[in-house]
């Protein structure tokens, strides 16, 4: 069975390129791919007009419009999912039976004895004896390397530290702001070129009616995901039951014809094969139905989790930048 960070990892792995996602970029159907994949994948897209540029996502087709390759750039960072991959290359790094990681806390070049999974950062013993004392700190999850060599310490922190982030438009300037107009996170610079007249807030100080929001909207979700289910289930009794009466009415049609003279056999063909094609034929149609409500479950059963993840152990920004596309 895999473990806790093996299934962690899993989801931080990037489809297009099989590793860890290295700058990741949420699109609005809330699946995460490289900056770098995602250019590579519009790259292969035929060539159209820069103002009818779309990409497609690698997993669910779903249509992001683009105006240029660059534009790639503009779409939400995945915030969380970079600190989990931090903490994640450190994972492997401390249980590196080959490798002797150094204490990032202090500037002694002394040999690390622990991981922060909550820091992502080695201490040393004296360091871990600081960070436990700390009152911020106090609390946060240390792991023993010699644990983590012995592949014994799994545990997934279940609050990531934020972690300042740099605006894309004004990269000297943090984010550090939210605009409840367009749901995007801005730094200072970006009230005077174009939220001037919106209305905005501190990003600490605007998440929590952000997160009672999305809080409220999983109940719905989870009805949808409820009568989904339950229709998947009844689509796949009625094949059942076309099944049932396909062999019924076949099993019947032998019987009527081994009473039969040998001159029937034409005839008993002919029903076979037009008994066989009707079924066949709803059953493809249910087949569709089907495929099109799993599909649509699968969607809705992420969507509710993604959600919860980010309200879990989500950072804050992801759940300003990505409220209104998991509203959607």
């Amino acid at each position: 069975m895999a473990t806790n960070w093996e299934k962690v990892k899993e989801e931080l792995t990037c489809v297009i390129c099989q590793d860890l996602l290295n700058d990741p970029k949420i699109l609005p159907c809330l699946h995460s791919f490289c900056t770098g994949c995602l250019k590579e994948w519009l790259g292969r897209l035929p060539y159209l007009e820069a103002s009818k540029r779309e990409l497609e996502c690698p997993l669910c087709r779903g249509k992001v419009a683009l105006s240029t390759p660059c534009a790639i750039e503009e779409l939400p960072s995945h915030f969380s999912a970079v600190r989990l991959v931090e903490i994640v290359r450190l994972q492997e790094q401390a249980s590196n039976k080959k490798v002797t990681p150094i204490c990032q806390n202090c500037e002694d070049g002394e040999v690390a004895t622990s991981l922060c999974s909550e820091c992502a950062i080695f201490l040393c013993d004296f360091c871990e004896k600081a960070h436990r004392k700390y009152k911020t700190t106090s609390r946060h999850k240390l792991h023993s390397l010699d644990d983590l060599k012995k592949g014994s310490a799994t545990d997934i922190p279940s609050i990531l530290p934020e972690k300042v982030e740099m605006c894309h438009s004004h990269p000297t300037k943090p984010l550090e702001l939210y605009c409840r107009c367009e749901d995007v996170l801005i730094c200072r610079d970006c009230i005077i070129k174009k939220h001037k007249d919106h209305d905005y807030d501190v990003i600490s100080d605007a998440v929590d009616g952000e997160k009672k929001i999305l809080k409220e909207a999983l109940p719905g979700i989870q009805q949808l995901i409820d009568e989904v289910e339950g229709t998947v289930n009844g689509v796949k009794s009625k094949r059942q039951d076309v099944k049932n009466r396909k062999e019924e009415n076949l099993h019947r049609l032998d019987d009527a014809f081994h009473t039969l003279h040998a001159a029937l056999d034409e005839r008993k063909r002919q029903l076979h094969q037009q008994i066989t094609q009707d079924t066949e034929g709803k059953d493809k149609g249910l087949i569709v139905q089907e495929d099109e409500l799993c599909f649509l479950l699968s969607q809705l059963k992420s969507c509710w989790s993604f959600i919860d993840d980010k309200l879990q152990r989500g950072v804050n920004k992801d759940v300003l930048a990505m409220k209104r596309s998991m509203l959607e």
